[in-house]
């Protein structure tokens, strides 16, 4: 159960993800320096790029990342996507093949903005590629943000898809536009007190805040999340502080 967002308040931005499995996946918190080389299974090297920073196994001095920030503030996080993630089978000429363990260190080698993300993005195909027998690739999607904005990448059954996200959230199945869509099912919620449009000539009383809440979905499903973090998000009040930010982010 992965969730991810990117909040924004006042001038402070933070991007990340929650990582909810049954069981360890021996990540760790991983620095990769400027310059140090990438090497990729299908396509050039990389040996002058931005540093980054994230949670990854290092597997033989190789980090898999499960989300990375470059040194430029460019984040990228990969959430389970399950049953509906689908990579090529094929190489592509004149594109850049890559496994989906290579998308994160390639896409924020250089990245300085989502911008750049989409451009990077563009020229890919995402291979059906493992990176050894024992770290299998994972069906993934990709909620990428920076300061001011977020997209998601998803490869699924007919092709490549880069969608903006104004929502700035990110959970697992379905497509991100299938999940954008159910939110508008709950356009009645509020943050505020609810109006009474249910019988307006009666005088029914609000008997406690959070009221205009009432309907938002408590499961743990990836659909309930997605909007009860979306809501959340949508809703979110604090201080120009850094400190209260960063509390009402946590």
């Amino acid at each position: 159960m992965c969730t991810s967002v990117l909040y924004k308040n006042q001038g402070f931005s933070y991007f990340g993800r929650n990582l909810d499995l049954q069981f360890a996946m021996g990540n760790n918190v991983i620095v990769t320096p400027r310059n140090y080389e990438f090497k990729f299974k299908e396509t050039d090297s990389i040996q002058s790029h931005a540093a980054m920073v994230g949670m990854a196994i290092n597997a033989d001095n190789y980090p898999l990342y499960f989300e990375a920030v470059n040194e430029y503030g460019v984040g990228i996080a990969g959430l389970n996507f399950s049953g509906f993630a689908e990579y090529n089978l094929e190489k592509v000429e004149g594109k850049v093949n890559i496994g989906s363990f290579e998308l994160i260190p390639y896409l924020l080698s250089s990245a300085k903005s989502i911008d750049d993300i989409k451009k990077m993005a563009q020229d890919i195909n995402i291979r059906a590629i493992s990176y050894s027998d024992q770290y299998q690739a994972s069906p993934l999607h990709w909620l990428c943000a920076d300061e001011n904005s977020s997209i998601v990448i998803e490869r699924t059954k007919d092709g490549l898809h880069i969608y903006e996200n104004p929502l700035n959230v990110l959970t697992n199945q379905p497509e991100f536009p299938s999940q954008y869509y159910n939110f508008c099912n709950y356009l009645h919620l509020t943050a505020s007190y609810p109006d009474n449009t249910m019988a307006p000539n009666e005088p029914l009383q609000i008997y406690g805040t959070g009221m205009g809440s009432n309907g938002l979905p408590g499961g743990l499903s990836s659909v309930e999340r997605f909007v009860r973090a979306g809501f959340t998000l949508a809703n979110s009040r604090a201080k120009a502080t850094d400190e209260a930010s960063l509390t009402q982010y946590l």
